[in-house]
């Protein structure tokens, strides 16, 4: 593959004569393929395996020299890779651009799962330190760690980044909770389905300005298809909304006026911008205690822009094409994570970091789609 040759750039020349990345890369792919992950495992097969010694015209590299080409040589490249094998079964007619299905799973990075650090225990220990430095300065020769503590959770929240947890084996690693305790070649899909994880105003407005059909569900499509929020009648959701007049109308029917805007930054840096509506006489209200329990009189907050790509999606998901896309979903991609973590048994990524465990996933993804391929 002629992706392949800029692995090439990435070997210094001089030593001994180096393995050939389009070898290493063969072994590697089908090493996957065959659920053979390990790089002690791999150097043990290209001695021992008559298929491993075939593909790599009897070479036999040690496993550092394994691990180092995954890890490192295929940095940057790997997803110009990705893109040619998915050109492939492309022309093979076995892969299907216009059409996405997007989902996520879960899988554990090698970080020791006891090793991570909490954000909200870094903030609670921070105020509990300062508040007893300044009360017990006079004792600081009996705490005098505890300032180093405190440059020590500086540290950690540099690290955070803006999380809630990392680990201090993988710093690359959030923690995340258990069940059990695209390819970028210059094609644009034209649909793009994906379950109500995806709904964000970010995604919505991406697939809108990229012209792609949006079958992507909102966090309350399916409460609302089962009827549920119908029995919550005092949600903003629920209230009535005069567009000419800008205004909500509360279940008494009294008009709630815009008061003003507020600005809300996610934990991604992204802006959402929400228009404000106060009720006018919640005071002595009969509904009142089932309204809402501000003291002063009830507002709402309202993404008008995030409502109008909302509607959208929804007209989409709920038309006969719509059906067909949400009912196709789960099958077209949850049985390919389910062939990977329970088929395949990989549940846990080898390699640790953000760019090793992306090339980890990357050649995961080769071996999937090549195991598709009949030659």
């Amino acid at each position: 593959m002629k992706h392949i040759k800029r692995t090439n750039v990435k070997f210094k020349g001089g030593g001994t004569s180096s393995y050939h990345p389009r070898m290493l890369l063969k072994v590697v792919v089908f090493g996957y393929l065959s659920n053979i992950l390990s790089s002690r495992r791999l150097e043990s097969c290209l001695k021992e395996n008559i298929h491993f010694m075939w593909i790599s015209g009897m070479n036999t590299p040690d496993h550092n020299t394994i691990n180092r080409f995954r890890s490192e040589r295929l940095k940057g490249v790997l997803k110009q890779v990705f893109g040619q094998v998915v050109e492939l079964l492309v022309s093979e007619g076995l892969v299907n651009l216009k059409e996405v299905y997007t989902d996520g799973t879960k899988i554990e990075s090698k970080a020791n799962r006891y090793t991570f650090v909490w954000g909200k225990s870094i903030k609670l220990n921070k105020e509990r330190i300062k508040k007893q430095l300044e009360e017990l300065w006079d004792y600081t020769q009996k705490i005098a760690n505890w300032p180093g503590a405190l440059d020590r959770y500086e540290d950690q929240e540099k690290i955070l980044n803006g999380r809630n947890s990392y680990s201090k084996t993988d710093p690359d690693a959030t923690f995340m909770r258990m069940k059990d305790d695209h390819m970028r070649n210059g094609q644009m899909p034209n649909t793009v389905t994906a379950d109500a994880g995806y709904g964000s105003e970010q995604n919505y407005q991406f697939l809108a300005e990229k012209h792609i059909q949006a079958f992507v569900k909102d966090n309350y499509f399916d409460k609302d298809q089962q009827g549920i929020d119908k029995k919550r009648p005092f949600i903003a959701d629920q209230l009535y909304y005069n567009k000419e007049q800008d205004c909500y109308y509360c279940p008494m029917g009294q008009p709630m006026r815009r008061i003003g805007n507020r600005i809300r930054t996610n934990y991604d840096g992204s802006k959402q911008s929400y228009a404000c509506y106060q009720a006018q006489r919640c005071q002595g209200c009969p509904l009142r205690g089932m309204c809402h329990e501000n003291p002063d009189n009830r507002v709402i907050e309202v993404n008008h822009h995030l409502r109008l790509l909302k509607a959208k999606a929804r007209a989409l998901l709920l038309s006969e094409e719509g059906v067909r896309h949400r009912k196709k979903r789960p099958w077209d991609v949850e049985s390919v994570f389910g062939n990977i973590k329970y088929n395949k048994g990989f549940t846990r990524f080898m390699l640790t970091g953000c760019d090793k465990v992306e090339i980890e996933a990357g050649l995961l993804s080769i071996a999937h789609n090549l195991a598709k391929w009949e030659c």
